[in-house]
């Protein structure tokens, strides 16, 4: 189900949403990519035996790109690749977490006017070696898919990643950082671990102390006295007039 819990706040529905990635699913070191729908029991593993997945962030674009690459294993030298890409037009940021061993879990979702036909927002593009048919979980099972909304969780294993610096990639290809916050994250020590991590109760954090800081900036005008100068303008302080000997 989809879950309706303000920012932050998880589900206690085993099947929301929100929930952690089925169980097994973070106990590899190959990339995962979960799918969920709204209604309970929608829950598809896009990842087959004969096929690999790999992933490409564009932050120049702000666009990534997951690929599957199936391999016949009767036919050699034959391939099938589908690519799908992911931007703001068809998909959005939910959150960024890390696991103990320092793994990553992204959690994003298909836009609903994405996912109102199948594969009108999606654009995948296919490659092919030889013309042996092959089933692709990522064209099968996402592309096609009817469900009404779409959750997704990718995986990225911490044998695979470069610590800090995907975590600062991913999150300024989805428009989460700026260019500065981006150079601070990649030049933390590999040494300062990033377990834990939770993007969004990161941000819930950071729009708190915002809004701190303003209601103060506000009560530290309120107390601060006003006074007229000659010409009538009101000014937070006394005006002084310079005269000439």
């Amino acid at each position: 189900m989809p879950c309706k819990h303000p920012v932050g706040i998880s589900s206690t529905d085993p099947d929301c949403s929100c929930q952690p990635a089925l169980k097994g699913f973070l106990d590899t070191q190959s990339l995962k990519l979960v799918l969920r729908g709204p209604e309970k029991g929608q829950i598809s593993l896009l990842n087959l035996p004969n096929a690999e997945l790999d992933v490409l962030f564009d932050f120049m674009h702000h666009v990534m790109i997951i690929k599957e690459t199936i391999k016949d294993p009767v036919e050699q030298g034959s391939m099938h690749s589908v690519a799908v890409q992911f931007d703001q037009r068809n998909s959005q940021f939910v959150n960024l977490q890390a696991t103990a061993d320092g793994s990553l879990l992204f959690s994003f979702r298909i836009l609903d006017s994405a996912c109102a036909v199948k594969g009108s927002k999606l654009r995948p593009r296919e490659k092919r070696r030889h013309f042996v048919h092959v089933e692709s979980a990522l064209y099968n099972r996402l592309v096609m898919c009817d469900w009404p909304q779409k959750n997704l969780q990718l995986f990225l294993p911490a044998s695979q990643i470069k610590g800090w610096k995907t975590a600062a990639l991913i999150l300024l290809t989805f428009n989460r950082i700026t260019t500065d916050k981006w150079r601070c994250l990649v030049n933390i020590r590999d040494s300062y671990s990033m377990a834990g991590l939770d993007w969004r109760q990161v941000e819930m954090n950071m729009k708190l102390k915002e809004k701190q800081a303003v209601i103060y900036a506000a009560k530290l005008n309120q107390k601060m006295p006003v006074y007229k100068n000659h010409a009538g303008v009101i000014s937070l302080q006394k005006s002084h007039e310079i005269t000439g000997g």
